[in-house]
């Protein structure tokens, strides 16, 4: 679950970065957003991982990977749906 929550609160950091412009007048704002996302996701999502095993020394790794992927494939599965 730990993975999980990490996947999500990382795409929702990007999505709220990403998408925050819309029209073809912003197009220089709307790129820079998209950098900016992403790299606030990555960075997000290594002091999240950081912090957590540093927090909690019983967790297996492996098994928070697994929610984390699993979180991602979801949520990746989903958005192709829903643009389909």
């Amino acid at each position: 679950l730990a993975g999980a929550v990490i996947e999500i609160l990382a795409r929702a950091y990007f999505n709220f970065y990403a998408f925050r412009f819309i029209g073809s007048q912003h197009m220089r704002q709307i790129m820079r957003s998209f950098r900016q996302g992403e790299l606030g996701k990555f960075m997000l999502v290594a002091v999240l991982f950081g912090g957590l095993f540093a927090a909690d020394k019983s967790l297996h790794p492996l098994v928070v990977f697994v929610g984390y992927f699993a979180a991602w494939l979801l949520g990746t599965f989903l958005s192709m749906r829903l643009l389909r």
